[in-house]
């Protein structure tokens, strides 16, 4: 009815709307605690895109359904639920949600359970062509490395790029999106902080999101998973066994003292048994893509280690978790997780920066030459 028209709605439009909004709130109170339950398990069965590609649903934006400290799609959870309540109806169609993004969220908030709103950025949203000759060089010499890198090679890199630079202007920590020390929409932010000096490229959209993610899994960490699923595949432990659990602990430990960090998610149950599920593109008895994301060269390099290749790279890394557990191993001068020499060693970072340790310590290499002097009478070098 448009402005101005002295056309009145029939009393049988009246009748439709006041049944249509009726039935909608009938179905959205038709929805149980036990069937949110049953979609979130389902969710995470077959994981984010095939769920909201099977319910048609889009990302949550704002409103997310939080539980055993993940974040879930809560208008998609809230119609596939539906479904489980009352399946001679079967789920709710995204259309149902005419009141809008917080109707979910209210269903979900009534049965108990906890609601993330995630706040809308704020922050400025650079694009490429607006960034000035600096900013652009950076820009162009962080998204070359694929993966973690540190700020030596990244200042060789740059060097090699562009030699006019005045090498004291080479700054990266002024581009990364969580680095506090900075007011960041001065700035424009393409690069994550994943460890000491550490970053990683995620583009300049992502960085204005708010959010930091989690670092990408290390060579080590993926010798631990990997191990973890060639033991027990097909049947991988659930989420709250305390086999996986005891693995979170593990691979949490292990992050640490290559210097990663993340948010409250970081290398939790949810996500270790997320990345075991990742997995399963790589194992040719599996019929399916995993979880569908994009393969990862040091995955693969991982995965194709032999059964003893695995295990004896597994064995020192908790050997060496160990030695820092209950020694007093400092990690100052040995090299940084991200060097690519050390990153990318068979036996992974933490175990070659042990031995680096080891190497350099003056207490530990006078204490072996003390012992080959006293089996042999002289110092030679047993190579030669």
């Amino acid at each position: 009815m448009k402005y101005g028209s002295s056309a009145i709605p029939s009393q049988q439009l009246v009748e439709q709307f006041g049944a249509l909004c009726k039935r909608e709130h009938m179905a959205l109170s038709d929805v149980t605690k036990a069937s949110v339950l049953k979609a979130v398990e389902e969710y995470r069965a077959i994981w984010q895109t095939a769920f909201l590609e099977k319910y048609g649903f889009g990302k949550s934006t704002r409103d997310l359904l939080r539980i055993d400290g993940e974040d879930l799609d809560s208008k998609a959870i809230v119609g596939a639920a539906h479904g489980y309540a009352l399946p001679e109806i079967g789920p709710l169609a995204n259309s149902a949600f005419s009141g809008g993004k917080d109707a979910a969220a209210g269903v979900l908030k009534r049965l108990g359970f906890q609601i993330f709103e995630r706040e809308a950025s704020t922050k400025r949203v650079w694009a490429v062509d607006e960034l000035s000759l600096v900013q652009r060089e950076h820009y162009d010499v962080s998204r070359s490395f694929e993966g973690h890198f540190t700020r030596a090679p990244f200042d060789e890199r740059y060097r090699k790029m562009f030699p006019e630079r005045n090498p004291n202007s080479i700054l990266p920590s002024d581009f990364s999106h969580n680095n506090t020390q900075r007011a960041k929409d001065l700035y424009p932010s393409f690069l994550e902080t994943v460890g000491d000096s550490v970053y990683r490229f995620i583009g300049l959209e992502a960085g204005h999101e708010g959010k930091n993610r989690n670092p990408l899994w290390t060579r080590d960490e993926l010798i631990l998973a990997t191990e973890f699923y060639k033991k027990f595949s097909p049947q991988i432990p659930g989420k709250t066994d305390g086999r996986l659990i005891d693995l979170a602990d593990e691979i949490r430990s292990l992050a640490s003292s290559l210097g990663l960090r993340g948010d409250e998610t970081f290398r939790n149950p949810n996500g270790v048994y997320m990345k075991l599920m990742d997995l399963k593109k790589y194992d040719p008895e599996y019929v399916g893509k995993g979880l569908g994301r994009k393969p990862r060269a040091v995955e693969q390099e991982v995965w194709d280690l032999s059964s003893e290749e695995l295990a004896d790279a597994a064995r020192s890394i908790r050997e060496v978790l160990k030695s820092l557990k209950f020694g007093n191993t400092p990690w100052a001068g040995t090299a940084d997780a991200g060097e690519p020499e050390v990153a990318e060693a068979a036996e992974g970072a933490l175990v070659t920066r042990f031995h680096r340790y080891r190497e350099r310590d003056t207490k530990i290499a006078k204490s072996k030459k003390k012992q080959f002097l006293k089996k042999h009478g002289r110092l030679y070098c047993e190579a030669c």
